[in-house]
């Protein structure tokens, strides 16, 4: 994997540094915006484990304006347990729960994209 690509994998994210300015009213509906949740450090999650994961993303001014929604990332050997609509008045680290209901070890290193955060303007106001 490129170096470059690896460095800005283990940054931190912070949301609203990230998102545009406000969209027009009429576009609002159609627009939503996909961020990939990458793993913070090494994690192994023992076979029948639940885990805490930190993710690089981080919501640090209250989302007023927008719905955020959990997501599994399609790829993962896991299960995302955390799937679903974050409170619009969270702020911190997005740190989801991953299990692993195999019956061997599995690793998640550091970078690893581990689901999505589904970013959508609220079309009812």
């Amino acid at each position: 994997m490129n170096e470059a690509v690896e460095n800005t994998a283990e940054d931190d994210v912070f949301i609203s540094s990230v998102l545009p300015k406000k969209l027009p009213d009429f576009l609002q509906p159609f627009v939503e915006y996909r961020i990939k949740l990458f793993s913070k450090r090494d994690y192994t999650i023992h076979a029948g484990e639940t885990r805490n994961i930190e993710s690089c993303l981080i919501i640090n001014k209250k989302m007023i304006n927008l719905c955020v929604h959990l997501k599994q990332f399609e790829f993962l050997p896991l299960t995302f347990e955390s799937e679903g609509l974050v409170h619009p008045r969270f702020e911190g680290r997005i740190i989801p729960s991953i299990s692993n209901y195999t019956t061997k070890n599995m690793n998640i290193p550091r970078g690893s994209i581990i689901g999505y955060a589904v970013l959508q303007p609220y079309s009812v106001k």
